[in-house]
């Protein structure tokens, strides 16, 4: 019998549990699972082998068409949380879908690393809010939820490395039950965060 394997954003560092913005999904999927298990069995053995494909997994490398899918389907809303804002492609496609009518909400925790591309996202029509380094609150969710119908939860921040490079693993949701969750949970870290 397989065990349901855990896809998550957050690090297995129990300081951060009762301070950080974390999503996890256990996904019940055998064929997931299967594959999740086999590269893990490959990564340990240090071989160069590609993911198999599963239809609602997010492997890095190569997440970055999966993210952009997200982002440039959307019509209505885009709801993002995520821990940097590296990434010059996405940056650009957060302010393309808004300049198409998406209302593009992005909460992360502020950093100066990021000030760049906040300073191209606010004037691009992408509603900001942030928490201080300081807060009680740290985000270090990587959250994307489209239209409420679509979502993306997984370890991929918004950067070339995190998305082409780094051995990284998310996964594509449509259950409402989750999506409802998510975005629940967006709104609160939305009211929380200062523009």
């Amino acid at each position: 019998m397989l065990v349901p394997a855990l896809i998550m954003t957050f690090n297995f560092t129990p300081q951060y549990y009762s301070a950080d913005r974390d999503f996890g999904v256990l996904d019940k999927d055998p064929a997931d699972v299967s594959v999740i298990e086999a590269t893990f069995n490959d990564d340990w053995q240090d071989s160069k082998d590609k993911p198999s494909q599963a239809d609602d997994l997010v492997w890095s490398p190569g997440a970055e068409p999966a993210i952009l899918s997200l982002i440039n389907n959307s019509h209505k809303s885009l709801f993002i949380e995520n821990e940097e804002m590296a990434y010059s492609t996405v940056v650009n496609d957060l302010i393309a879908a808004s300049k198409r009518g998406v209302a593009v909400q992005v909460v992360m925790t502020y950093s100066s690393e990021w000030a760049t591309d906040f300073k191209k996202l606010t004037p691009g029509g992408v509603k900001v809010r942030t928490y201080a380094a300081s807060a009680s609150r740290y985000i270090h969710a990587k959250m994307i939820l489209a239209e409420g119908v679509n979502g993306f939860i997984g370890s991929q921040n918004f950067s070339a490395t995190s998305l082409n490079d780094n051995r990284e693993l998310g996964i594509l949701l449509t259950d409402p039950d989750i999506l409802g969750s998510l975005a629940e949970t967006f709104q609160e870290d939305w009211a929380g965060g200062t523009p």
